[in-house]
C-alpha cells in the first residue's frame, strides 16, 4: 500500500502537463495496460508457486462464509467505520486541493502539485516501518486518534488560513 502512494506522487506532478483530457485518457489508458501486464506476471508467478508447493496448499481450512462477518468483534467494526469515514473525507479535499492551493496561495501548478505529492511521499516511506513498529509496542488506538486530531488540525487550518494578499 506504502508503495501504491509513490502513485499519487506521480500523478499529482504529471496531471498538470497534459495539453487535453484526450493525452489524459490515453496515459490513464497505457498506465492500466502497465496494470494488466504487472496482474498477469503475478498470475503467472503464482501459479507456479502453486505447482512447485502443492502439498503445502493442501491445508484444508473452512471456508469462508457469508456469515461470518456476524462473529468479527467490535474493535473490527470499529476500525473498518473509522477508515471508511477518514476516506469519505480525505478523497474529496484530495480533488479540489491543487487548485485550492493555486487559487487560494497564488501557486504555480508544478509547485501545487509538487507539495500536493510530499505527504504521499512522506507515507511511502514512514508505513512500513510504522507498521513494524506499530505491530511490536501496540497502542494501534492511539495512533488512530492521533492521526484524527492531526488530519482535524489540517482541515481546519486549511479553511481558516488567510488567501494571499
Amino acid at each position: 500500500m506504502s508503495f501504491a502512494r509513490l502513485g499519487s506522487v506521480f500523478n499529482s506532478n504529471t496531471a498538470t502537463r497534459f495539453d487535453s483530457v484526450e493525452e489524459a485518457f490515453l496515459f490513464g489508458f497505457l498506465m492500466c495496460c502497465v496494470s494488466l501486464v504487472c496482474a498477469i506476471g503475478m498470475y503467472i508467478l503464482d501459479k507456479v508457486e502453486e505447482t512447485r508447493c502443492a502439498d503445502i496448499f493442501k491445508i484444508t481450512e473452512p471456508e469462508p462464509k457469508c456469515k461470518d462477518i456476524y462473529s468479527y468483534k467490535k474493535p473490527f467494526w470499529l476500525v473498518s467505520l473509522s477508515c471508511m469515514i477518514i476516506s469519505m473525507s480525505i478523497f474529496p479535499y484530495l480533488q479540489v486541493v491543487s487548485d485550492l492551493m493555486q487559487v487560494k496561495y497564488g501557486l504555480s501548478s508544478e509547485l501545487a502539485g509538487a507539495l500536493f505529492g510530499i505527504p504521499y511521499t512522506l507515507t511511502a516511506i514512514v508505513s512500513p516501518f510504522l507498521g513494524i513498529l506499530i505491530d511490536k509496542i501496540g497502542k494501534r488506538a492511539s495512533l488512530c486518534i492521533f492521526s484524527s486530531i492531526v488530519l482535524m488540525i489540517a482541515f481546519i487550518s486549511s479553511a481558516l488560513l488567510p488567501d494571499k494578499p
